[in-house]
């Protein structure tokens, strides 16, 4: 297949379509943990493969071109840091969703992922997508200041959700973080 080049307006409206596929990705692989269709994640890689595997059912239906421009072995966004899930455009110097996963992390960990997404969204990455899933007893939401790394709620260039669930096949609820970060 061979590509034409793209204007930057076409390139941009492909990728947030990009980018608004993973938190709705997201949402499916939760409410499909909640109702016992999953199990709950042992680490990172069942993340990965379960989010790939509901953004992959999306862009079927949603009838995104093919092929598919989704990449679950590690991608360099900048600087030989790599994420964990990348989409789109993703061709020598072109950009891309850059999305970062944590199972059960350390809230410097979670820092570190944010800071390296938004250095991303600087150089290479158009978007940052940073997904969380950890106990409700680390009490993550509280704990951890976003506005400090410079996310805003509901910002130009950032937001999050916390939420929390309840897997069917687990006695423990779980808090889980969205974190979108713009150029």
């Amino acid at each position: 297949m061979v590509r034409r080049k793209s204007s930057e307006h076409e390139t941009g409206l492909l990728l947030r379509r990009y980018a608004r596929l993973v938190p709705h990705a997201w949402e499916r692989y939760l409410a499909k943990l909640k109702r016992g269709e999953y199990f709950p994640p042992l680490n990172e890689d069942d993340m990965r493969c379960f989010l790939f595997s509901e953004c992959l059912d999306v862009m079927r239906r949603k009838r995104f071109d093919k092929p598919y421009e989704i990449f679950v072995e590690y991608r360099e966004i900048y600087e030989g840091k790599k994420a964990d899930l990348a989409i789109g455009l993703l061709e020598e110097g072109a950009a891309f969703v850059a999305v970062e996963l944590k199972h059960h992390p350390h809230l410097e960990g979670i820092e570190e992922d944010i800071l390296k997404l938004r250095e991303a969204t600087k150089s290479k990455a158009i978007w940052g997508i940073f997904l969380m899933l950890g106990p409700e007893t680390y009490k993550y939401q509280e704990n951890l200041d976003l506005k400090a790394l410079g996310i805003e709620e509901d910002g130009a260039n950032s937001a999050f959700t916390w939420s929390k669930i309840k897997p069917k096949h687990s006695n423990k609820s779980l808090e889980t973080l969205l974190v979108i970060l713009g150029s």
